[in-house]
């Protein structure tokens, strides 16, 4: 696919299968490059605008950060075997090549398990939000932002 930077993906591999998956913005680069063009071949050209903008809209919160994970995921069957931890240390030891200070993400403020693995591999909560329209339609109304400093 021309519109994904696999370079801003990494995957965790667990014998012969792919377990985890983390893609992430770094260096101003994300995982997809996706202009209007291409929201226009897949759906029409008015509505192929409106996507677009939906998607600029939701990526922005991406450029605040030196480095932003977009998607962390480990297959349920290979959880709670230290595979997150491994899939998090690898991808901050990937992204120190880039010089960057800090890395963000958001989670859902019910996701407990996934809020104990970043704390415990150093990321600290450093702002809560309400998504009071959208939430409902969503897992959770409430969104934790966690950071981690790289220093």
């Amino acid at each position: 696919m021309k519109s994904c930077n696999w370079g801003r993906f990494l995957f965790l591999k667990y014998g012969t299968d792919v377990v985890g998956v983390v893609s992430f913005h770094v260096d101003n680069k994300g995982t997809y490059k996706l202009g209007y063009r291409e929201f226009s071949q897949q759906y029409n050209p008015i509505s192929g605008l409106m996507r677009l903008w939906g998607y600029r809209l939701l990526s922005a919160r991406h450029t605040h950060a030196d480095s932003y994970i977009c998607h962390f995921f480990i297959k349920p069957v290979a959880r709670r075997a230290g595979l997150g931890s491994r899939l998090l240390g690898h991808w901050l030891q990937h992204i120190r090549q880039y010089q960057v200070e800090s890395a963000e993400l958001d989670v859902f403020q019910k996701n407990f398990r996934a809020i104990a693995l970043y704390q415990k591999c150093g990321f600290r909560v450093i702002k809560k939000s309400s998504l009071p329209l959208i939430g409902r339609l969503l897992p959770d109304s409430s969104l934790l932002r966690l950071s981690i400093s790289l220093h």
